[in-house]
């Protein structure tokens, strides 16, 4: 089974983990960068996450058609999921893709995983997790992905 982990990642808290599932997947991982590989001020950014924005991002290496099992993920802001996750979702649609969602947050996820799920409507999505960060223990975000595999 080929899987991909998608990510994207300002802090280095949502790269964590998705090294995490990387580990256990063994498959391949990408981030997500935006366009001219420059980050908004927060300020922009939050503004862009809750108003569903999808900023323009650096096209990705591979084709996620390749995969079988593709895991997206990135952070919470402002409640809203990430804008390169939008962006995401507008270029790559993952149509008849099993994929599974993550995303890290402070406190709560709000309706962050409904969000993405709706960013990609032809997909069959496995799973959600919400991992709070600073992450302290990875046992549950291994198992979570062992479970998605299962489910494959």
């Amino acid at each position: 089974m080929n899987t991909l982990v998608l990510y994207f990642s300002a802090t280095g808290k949502t790269e964590r983990i998705a090294e995490v599932i990387h580990s256990v997947t063994a498959g391949d991982m990408i981030k997500l960068v935006p366009k001219g590989k420059k980050l908004q001020p927060v300020i922009i950014a939050g503004f862009q996450a809750m108003m569903k924005m999808a900023p323009d991002m650096e096209p990705l290496a591979i084709d996620p058609a390749e995969y079988d099992l593709i895991f997206v993920g990135g952070p919470v802001w402002a409640g809203h999921a990430a804008p390169m996750i939008n962006s995401l979702g507008a270029s790559y649609p993952m149509a008849g893709k099993k994929v599974a969602f993550f995303c890290t947050c402070a406190d709560k996820p709000g309706r962050t995983l409904e969000q993405m799920k709706a960013l990609f409507p032809s997909a069959t999505v496995l799973d959600t997790i919400s991992v709070k960060t600073p992450l302290k223990d990875e046992t549950a975000i291994v198992e979570w992905v062992r479970g998605v595999v299962g489910k494959y």
